[in-house]
């Protein structure tokens, strides 16, 4: 009688357990697809936003030649600028595309999260090495435009021309301050998955 009721015990002790690891394995299934969720959402945002900047830069490309031939701009100051838009065009189709949704969707969290830290040192390099140059150009520019132009409004036109070089300066810092804001958000998120695992 004894062991009848020790093995039912012992049964539903099985059961329990059983049950209980049911319910982890639920509970761990919920919170990966909760961290990539979080983790895709960031990282969206960041991809869309140089997607466009990319299309946009495209798009603006024969535009500013056009002014900047307008004003005199010599060609090789026309050419540098030419080079490095395409250049960072390039750049950010290169680099959204190391951060595939199948890596998002699929890779492992702690993977997904050292692509993002690659990803974001990369943007940094490139911002600190872009931002100097671009300043550089406009001053350049200014100058090229002032001293070679054939008259004041040749002159006027590289000024004003400086002038949105520099309003674009301040949104493209900006987007990327909001860019790193992101990418630390989901770093954050694989932080937090690094820490909970065992």
């Amino acid at each position: 009688m004894e062991t009848n009721t020790e093995n039912m015990s012992l049964e539903m002790l099985r059961d329990q357990v059983a049950a209980f690891k049911e319910r982890l394995d639920k509970q761990e299934i919920i919170n990966d697809r909760l961290i990539r969720q979080a983790m895709k959402s960031h990282v969206s945002w960041v991809k869309n936003m140089n997607t466009w900047v990319s299309v946009v830069g495209l798009l603006f490309l024969p535009l500013l030649i056009f002014v900047l031939n307008s004003i005199h701009a010599s060609w090789l100051n026309i050419a540098f600028i030419t080079v490095m838009m395409i250049g960072e065009i390039i750049f950010n189709f290169y680099n959204v595309h190391t951060i595939n949704d199948k890596l998002m969707s699929e890779g492992d969290i702690v993977t997904v999260r050292h692509k993002l830290l690659a990803y974001k040192r990369r943007e940094m390099i490139q911002t600190m090495i872009e931002i100097p140059l671009i300043i550089l150009w406009l001053v350049w520019l200014i100058l090229d435009a002032y001293y070679g132009g054939s008259s004041p409004s040749t002159a006027g036109g590289a000024v004003s021309l400086g002038i949105g070089g520099l309003i674009g300066l301040g949104i493209g810092a900006y987007l990327f301050f909001r860019e790193m804001r992101s990418l630390n958000r989901a770093i954050h998120v694989g932080d937090d998955f690094s820490n909970e695992q065992p």
